[in-house]
């Protein structure tokens, strides 16, 4: 598999795009940083429908300036937020599910 950088952050090696879609998996929260637009970080979350499936996301998007350790708290705490309420809407139950 051979994947193309769009910027000199973007991940081309197999085994490390794994490695990231593991720990997404695990944290819930999906970044880019700088890895389509230079000057970009990105967090998302995803929103679950009633059979646990992903359906959409939630995506955040701002420049590398402002990104510092107290903005990604309260974003990611804001994107979890949202999506799970959404996802409740869509009637997802995390406890049924296996989700926490």
């Amino acid at each position: 598999m051979t994947l193309s950088p769009m910027t000199h952050e973007t991940i081309t090696d197999p085994k490390t795009l794994l490695g990231d879609l593991k720990a997404i998996r695990t944290g819930g929260i999906a970044y880019a940083r700088e890895e389509q637009y230079e000057g970009l970080i990105a967090m998302a979350a995803p929103v679950f429908d009633l059979y646990g499936s992903v359906v959409a996301s939630i995506v955040v998007t701002l420049p590398t300036i402002r990104f510092h350790a107290k903005s990604e708290k309260l974003i990611k705490e804001t994107l979890c937020r949202a999506s799970e309420r959404l996802s409740r809407e869509l009637g997802f139950n995390a406890t049924s599910k296996g989700k926490e």
